[in-house]
């Protein structure tokens, strides 16, 4: 099945879908998305079917990118990281940073983070501090994450980290407050490129 990534592009945001349904607060409507790529906009279109999102902030650094971004996405363009996270219920980290971008000063209580930029050793978008100061921190799958996403720049934080799995099945508790800081690393599972090429392939879930 040979589909150029589109499916991946897909299966991605949809995972993002999950983690926000399943970690952001009930009530949440304010969506900022860092980074204004081909993904970030697939993760708008996601966010806004699966939990009814109503306002969406956008941070480039591209002035270009990031207006370019707000007008195809109705979406809010920001000047700064800081700007664009303060006051919002979820916020999708969505570049190819270095660098860490969002501290932990910036989220307000009750935020859900999704990382999911750091898919490769080097990559950073989490400062420490909101690693370490994270109510809950969670992965799709802590090893993975453990060696190339966010979790790899802090041992302290991957040893307190559960996978995503455990929490949708129960195993391991989600959220528990509306005042809980969330994070929710995400480096991409093959399984899930798997069930996205079956559903295509049969029209539906086995």
């Amino acid at each position: 099945l040979d589909d150029g990534g589109w499916l991946t592009e897909i299966r991605t945001a949809a995972a993002s879908a999950v983690s926000a349904r399943a970690l952001a607060r009930p009530d949440s409507r304010t969506l900022t998305i860092l980074g204004g790529g081909f993904q970030a906009a697939f993760q708008v279109a996601a966010l806004r079917e699966a939990l009814g999102i109503e306002s969406v902030t956008v941070w480039s650094r591209s002035p270009e990118t990031r207006d370019r971004f707000a007008a195809e996405n109705d979406a809010v363009a920001t000047d700064t990281v800081a700007d664009a996270v303060h006051g919002a219920d979820i916020v999708i980290c969505c570049t190819p940073s270095r660098e860490p971008l969002v501290a932990l000063e910036m989220l307000s209580p009750g935020t859900h983070v999704i990382a999911m930029g750091s898919d490769l050793l080097g990559k950073r978008e989490l400062a420490d501090d909101v690693l370490l100061g994270a109510d809950l921190l969670v992965a799709d799958d802590v090893s993975i994450a453990a060696r190339v996403g966010e979790l790899a720049h802090l041992a302290e934080a991957a040893e307190r980290a559960v996978n995503l799995g455990d929490v949708l099945t129960g195993r391991s508790p989600g959220r528990t407050s509306d005042e809980q800081i969330s994070v929710s690393d995400h480096c991409g599972l093959g399984i899930q490129d798997a069930a996205m090429a079956q559903l295509v392939m049969t029209g539906g879930p086995s």
